[in-house]
């Protein structure tokens, strides 16, 4: 059964076991100080830190040499669940005597996915065929897999009935949407597990909305191979307010909602980047080796916006921007080699014409508007969830106006969740691919014509 928080931010960790290279396990929870756990979109694998105060001279007693294992088990007092999951320490550092003390030491304990070292051990030399999808879910199901997840349901009814829904959280089993087409077979050459994931999900193509932004992450729940559209498709999970917080009226629900601060770190797209990286137009020469023939597709970011889904209609290029960056297709230009039969009987295996350009586009626009923001910890988010961000303009006066391009939905990019024994923060990263509303003609600030009053710069 739950039990209700009394404050935002609560957490309960249960244990931190640390399993050394000679089959001991040690509690190291008393030593805590805090622990941050990072989920990434752009990441394959989650990864994170624990800081420890250490009054045993356990570093050297363990000892702790990179071989360890750590199990740690933690709890929202808000949820039926408890999360409990494993990790390898890969790094000891940072180590410096305790404040006010010669008999303790601080100091920092890296850790990774135990399937990052599963990939780095391992190698494919084999041919697949199949669509993108069921070619990475064979390759996570017979190099990747673990069962280092386990759910613990204090009340099996509540967790079991959509909190768990969407991403089969907890789950050892890989989240794959059967959302890609075309058959490919390819000849993976003796590469890692996880690059050779990376590689084909930049070759992943969607099969209703044609796009080209396949990623594959880990969250604290599960592993997930969806494509970016597939996320921005989804409901707002929770909504974000920033303003001043009144601790006598508000209820924990409420307070759960507010932002600690934030940061926008951009509030468009930077023109010259969008030009060098091909995010608003490109062209992609393909030549045949063998036949001698080379052929051009070029990529118009306005031409195609209305194909996708984005998190909002008003797109980054609006009408006023006399740059007009979507025309010039030969500020990028990629080349590639083709030719039918390469290294499989298909007559065309790679389908470069149909994700190189859009996926390069795609992987850069959703990064255009970009914000940090902190919040009370919150186990039922994670990268890749879509949130609600409800800023207002930061002007004088007492009326709360929403900012008209810079409010809405955003992507959880990346997240940190950070908590000690008992308090929890998160820090996301949150982004954006289009503004709120459409941009129009500025208003008055002050006076008459104030905007462009000054000397006219034209023939400078």
């Amino acid at each position: 059964m739950s039990i209700r928080q009394s404050r935002t931010g609560e957490i309960r960790v249960d244990k931190i076991n640390l399993h050394t290279a000679f089959g001991t396990r040690i509690d190291i929870l008393p030593f805590l100080v805090s622990i941050s756990i990072v989920e990434s979109v752009y990441n394959k694998t989650i990864r994170g830190e624990i800081n420890l105060e250490d009054g045993i001279g356990l570093s050297e007693t363990a000892p702790i040499i990179g071989s360890e294992r750590l199990e740690i088990s933690f709890h929202n007092p808000a949820s039926d669940t408890i999360y409990n999951t494993r990790f390898v320490v890969v790094e000891l550092k940072n180590r410096a005597p305790m404040p006010g003390s010669k008999k303790g030491m601080t100091y920092t304990l890296s850790f990774i996915s135990e399937e990052s070292l599963k990939s780095a051990r391992s190698r494919i030399s084999k041919k697949y065929r199949g669509t993108i999808p069921e070619i990475v879910e064979r390759i996570y199901d017979e190099y990747l897999k673990t069962q280092k997840r386990r759910q613990e349901d204090i009340g099996d009814e509540e967790v079991n009935e959509g909190f768990l829904d969407r991403l089969n959280r907890l789950s050892n089993k890989l989240n794959v949407p059967y959302d890609a087409s075309g058959t490919h077979e390819i000849v993976i050459p003796n590469w890692n597990p996880l690059d050779a994931i990376d590689i084909l999900s930049r070759r992943a193509v969607s099969r209703q909305a044609r796009a080209v932004n396949f990623v594959f992450f880990e969250t604290l729940h599960n592993f997930n191979f969806v494509s970016i559209d597939s996320l921005l498709r989804e409901p707002p999970r929770r909504s974000y307010l920033y303003m001043e917080k009144n601790l006598a009226q508000n209820s924990v629900e409420r307070e759960s909602t507010f932002i600690n601060n934030f940061t926008i770190h951009k509030s468009f797209q930077n023109p010259l980047a969008a030009l060098q990286q091909g995010i608003y137009s490109g062209t992609l020469i393909t030549y045949d080796i063998v036949r001698k023939k080379i052929e051009k597709t070029t990529y118009n970011y306005k031409n195609e916006f209305a194909k996708r889904q984005h998190l909002g209609e008003y797109p980054l290029i609006q009408e006023q921007n006399a740059l007009n960056p979507h025309r010039y297709a030969s500020s990028t230009i990629f080349m590639y080699p083709k030719h039918k039969g390469l290294h499989t009987a298909l007559d065309n295996s790679n389908f470069s014409e149909s994700w190189m350009l859009q996926g390069n586009s795609h992987r850069h626009e959703i990064t255009a508007i970009s914000a940090t923001v902190n919040i009370p910890g919150d186990t039922g988010i994670s990268a890749g969830d879509i949130v609600f961000f409800d800023l207002h303009m930061f002007k004088e006066g007492n009326e709360r106006t929403p900012n008209p391009y810079l409010s809405g939905n955003y992507m959880i990019l990346n997240l940190t969740h950070t908590f000690t024994r008992e308090t929890y923060n998160i820090n996301m990263d949150i982004v954006s691919d289009t503004f709120n509303s459409s941009i129009e003609q500025p208003g008055e600030l002050g006076g008459e014509n104030e905007i462009g009053s000054g000397p006219d710069q034209g023939d400078e």
